[in-house]
């Protein structure tokens, strides 16, 4: 018979096995005119983020400046 302990820990490989699948779901991006979008950003990190110079793009692939960005979004 099982102990309980045995339980456990396949119930947690099983967990862990289906939890860290494959899947490179593509979240769409929901229409502008769409009521129950909010739009919102935590750029609190942006003095830290932007002194590695990052390089930033719009959802059309553009290269863009990134306050540019969430000025036009």
């Amino acid at each position: 018979m099982m102990s309980a302990n045995n339980t456990f820990h396949i119930l947690l490989y099983f967990l862990i096995f289906i939890a860290c699948n494959n899947d490179n779901k593509k979240v769409p991006v929901p229409e502008n005119g769409n009521p129950d979008f909010i739009s919102a950003v935590d750029i609190s990190r942006y003095p830290e983020i932007s002194s590695t110079n990052p390089v930033f793009y719009d959802l059309e692939g553009n290269q863009k400046d990134f306050l540019s960005i969430l000025k036009e979004n």
